[in-house]
């Protein structure tokens, strides 16, 4: 759970500052840009000191979640009078292409995290074969 979670939370931090906040008509509460701002940068300081272990092959889990998320937008958006979004109204490509750029900064951000998690698993694995060797 944890994987989609800081995923999410990174594309909620994006997508909230870049998109939405700037069409909200004021007043901007505390809560609103704490819940927008604060859990990313938390538990990216989680992940940074911890030795959780985010895998390539868990992929598919993110993007079977932002699919159904995507779907659920998609779906809404079309079929109801309203929109969950601002810039998700789905009447110009511009509109879909930012849609479709929600699925495609979550693949690529739990790659970005997958890749960090592997870097960091290898230096752990040569700092423990170097102490082993240097114990013998």
């Amino acid at each position: 759970m944890y994987e989609f979670v800081i995923v999410d939370h990174l594309i909620i931090t994006i997508f909230y500052w870049g998109l939405v906040h700037g069409g909200l008509d004021p007043p901007h509460t505390y809560w609103r840009l704490m819940k927008h701002s604060a859990p990313y940068p938390l538990m990216l300081i989680d992940f940074m000191m911890s030795n959780m272990l985010i895998e390539y092959r868990h992929v598919w889990a993110v993007l079977f979640y932002v699919g159904s998320y995507s779907s659920l937008l998609i779906t809404y958006t079309l079929t109801q009078d309203d929109t969950i979004y601002g810039f998700a109204h789905l009447e110009s490509a511009a509109s879909w292409a930012m849609v479709s750029g929600i699925i495609i900064a979550s693949i690529c951000s739990h790659l970005l995290f997958a890749t960090i998690s592997k870097w960091r698993l290898s230096d752990k694995l040569q700092t423990s074969s170097s102490n082993s060797q240097t114990v013998d």
